[in-house]
């Protein structure tokens, strides 16, 4: 544990792709909010290191229709729908959002 408690939680990859195990959330205001984060601990719940680790995105026929939602299958982080995906990689001129989970 201690050794993934101090691996990277997400990068930029040819400023292009953004890359993380989990997803968005309302809690990602910007990629600089990646890098003030503390990474050298267990991940506490409700919180963007959390959410970078276990956010997923919505199921297909909500995904337009949601920005987030609680992930009550997981029992934690948040859903991400289409829309405030968008405007994240608009905002920050990337290209896609790469995922690890699932």
């Amino acid at each position: 544990m201690e050794t993934f408690d101090n691996l990277p939680i997400s990068g930029v990859i040819n400023g292009l792709y953004l890359a993380m195990h989990g997803g968005i959330s309302h809690r990602l205001t910007s990629l600089e909010a990646i890098n003030k984060i503390e990474r050298r601990m267990e991940p506490p719940d409700d919180t963007l290191l959390a959410d970078l680790l276990w956010a997923d995105p919505v199921k297909d026929k909500l995904a337009s229709k949601t920005n987030f939602v609680d992930n009550n299958e997981r029992g934690i982080s948040v859903y991400f729908g289409r829309q405030p995906l968008k405007a994240l990689l608009k905002k920050d001129g990337l290209r896609a959002l790469v995922r690890a989970h699932q």
